[in-house]
């Protein structure tokens, strides 16, 4: 006769081993997503951009980030690509990207204090911290900038 029990506890089992290996698959995915999309800058480049700060006398925007952050995500699609933000960093500001995960990056977000993501921070020429917001949409981070 068929043992229902066995059957049942053979199909768990096998369920069980199904999304385990879905998990795996799903972070080694994210893992290899994150190696490749790393655009923050490195230690030298922040460094760089403050220099030319100081040569130019435009202030810097830093933007503190991380791939597993979705209010980063969604900023980097729908807020960084807008024209108008394009056009007045360029005009403006030198802009660095912080990877917050990035080892070589880490000791910036801790200079900055930095405990929520994304945290923009605004730069005078001389690398003296101006003020500082998270999430902003469109309209909102132009205010910003241009207050």
């Amino acid at each position: 006769m068929f043992n229902r029990t066995r059957s049942t506890r053979g199909m768990g089992m096998l369920m069980v081993l199904l999304i385990a290996c879905g998990l795996m698959l799903l972070l080694i995915g994210l893992s290899q997503c994150t190696s490749a999309d790393q655009s923050g800058a490195s230690s030298d480049e922040y460094t760089a951009t403050l220099s030319q700060a100081a040569e130019t006398g435009k202030p810097v925007v830093l933007v503190f980030t991380a791939a597993w952050c979705p209010p980063c995500q969604i900023m980097k699609k729908r807020v960084w690509p807008d024209p108008q933000v394009q056009q007045l960093i360029a005009g403006k500001y030198h802009k660095v990207v912080i990877d917050v995960d990035l080892p070589e990056t880490r000791h910036i977000s801790d200079q900055f204090g930095v405990q929520y993501l994304p945290t923009i921070v605004i730069l005078d020429a001389a690398g003296n911290e101006r003020k500082r917001a998270n999430t902003m949409d469109v309209e909102q981070l132009l205010a910003f900038l241009n207050s």
